[in-house]
């Protein structure tokens, strides 16, 4: 059976599993030869270079190893996470 990826749900704090589109890669070291290789956003599957991608915060492998996605789908992962941490903040103050 095959193992799969998994999605960081920064609501339910849990892992969940997670289909990444066709095309998709784990980050690699900075100096990557892969750099001007076009590849898949693993969030919206966008197609973007390599070097231009970004480490998911939401979105790993089975061993934990992050997938890239454009700066685009960064920038709502750092949005969903940072309401997520504002909505436990005001729930633990009673709020």
């Amino acid at each position: 059976m095959k193992e799969k990826n998994v999605k960081w749900n920064p609501l339910t704090e849990k892992h969940e599993p997670y289909e990444v589109p066709e095309g998709s890669a784990l980050m690699e070291p900075y100096h990557s030869p892969l750099n001007r290789t076009l590849i898949k956003c693993a969030s919206c599957g966008k197609e973007i270079k390599y070097g231009r991608a970004v480490s998911s915060r939401e979105i790993f492998d089975v061993d934990h190893e992050p997938f890239a996605v454009c700066k685009q789908c960064e920038i709502q992962e750092i949005r969903r996470v940072t309401a997520a941490n504002r909505a436990r903040r005001e729930k633990q103050n009673g709020r």
